[in-house]
């Protein structure tokens, strides 16, 4: 009979790991501008910058399955922070796991929402509606699950690094 005590001890254990996990060295990160001047935002070597109109995406090296993923792109115009997400939680087919809080980025009052992709239980999503002036931003990590550990520290940081420039 296995001792439940152990299990709890061993996740204690994992817990208590990632909560002290030394920040990644940023000294080499590569900073993105957005070329219309909106914003920066530091990511780690080895990633890949794709981008198309205002989308911008930062991909970490590795296969698909193991990627870990950073978005931002302008959301419509026309749909408040609070409606956007208001509609994410609205929606039938969201996962049930899907929590949100208030949040800042890049000290421009947020709402964080996060929890598992809407069909892909596997992915991990932490999403930032922003309203920055004019310009409502939707922001995205997503990883496996498994790997969002090694994941959530570049992510916190390349977030921590992004200045808006307007």
């Amino acid at each position: 009979m296995r001792n439940p005590f152990y299990g709890a001890l061993a996740a204690a254990a994992c817990l208590a790991a990632v909560a002290f996990a030394a920040p990644p060295k940023t000294v080499d990160w590569k900073t993105y501008v957005e070329p219309g001047g909106a914003y920066k935002i530091n990511y780690p070597p080895g990633w890949q910058v794709l981008t198309k109109g205002h989308a911008l995406v930062i991909t970490s090296p590795g296969e698909p399955e193991v990627r870990g993923v950073f978005g931002i792109t302008l959301r419509a115009g026309d749909v408040s922070m609070d409606e956007a997400v208001e509609k994410e939680f609205v929606d039938p087919d969201r996962s049930q796991d899907l929590q949100q809080s208030p949040a800042r980025i890049a000290d421009t009052p947020a709402i964080k929402v996060w929890g598992s992709k809407k069909g892909d239980p596997g992915t991990r999503i932490v999403e930032y509606y922003v309203q920055r002036g004019e310009h409502p931003y939707y922001i995205l990590f997503q990883a496996p699950h498994a790997a969002m550990v090694r994941y959530s520290p570049l992510f916190n940081a390349m977030i921590g690094s992004m200045k808006f420039l307007d």
